[in-house]
């Protein structure tokens, strides 16, 4: 749901960084998957799928309405249920931990499954550019909003923004 807190929405922008966001999940991973597949790419390792399911956004009860109100909500799969956690950011890696990382990417060499469709996601926007360009521009560059997080800030959400850096670091 959207952040019920004024403070939250001046900072995420939200008219913007929701419609952003519920595009990347509805529009924009579709399409570059039904490129994948139209370009041969069909297995389970192949594709770049590795996206959470969205099953559903709107930005308001009244479908005539284009701004995000109180009701507007994204639907996601539940990803505890595949196992994964949410740690905390702030926490960090042990050095057991940090080591073993480190040995396995030096030992590794190559690029893993992870690194690959990292290098696809970057990749295929870009083949679609090139080989369907009214399709990249209707399907994802109108969603290439750049976004300021700085722009429209008060004085006090900044300073209160920079209080939380400092106390995390």
């Amino acid at each position: 749901m959207r952040p019920s807190s004024e403070e939250f929405l001046e900072i995420f922008q939200i008219d913007t960084t929701f419609v952003k966001e519920a595009a990347v999940y509805l529009k924009i991973v579709p399409t570059l998957l039904a490129l994948q597949r139209e370009q041969g790419y069909d297995g389970e390792d192949e594709l770049i799928d590795v996206f959470c399911r969205c099953y559903n956004a709107r930005v308001s009860l009244d479908p005539s309405v284009e701004k995000v109100d109180q009701d507007g909500v994204m639907l996601f799969e539940n990803l505890k249920l595949a196992g994964y956690v949410t740690a905390d950011r702030r926490q960090g890696f042990n050095r057991e931990l940090a080591r073993y990382v480190l040995q396995v990417s030096i030992a590794n060499k190559k690029l893993d499954m992870g690194g690959l469709k990292l290098a696809l996601f970057h990749a295929i926007p870009i083949a679609l550019r090139y080989l369907k360009p009214e399709v990249f521009e209707a399907g994802i560059h109108k969603y290439l909003v750049k976004i300021d997080i700085d722009a429209g800030l008060s004085p006090e959400t900044l300073r209160q923004m920079m209080d939380v850096f400092r106390q995390d670091i």
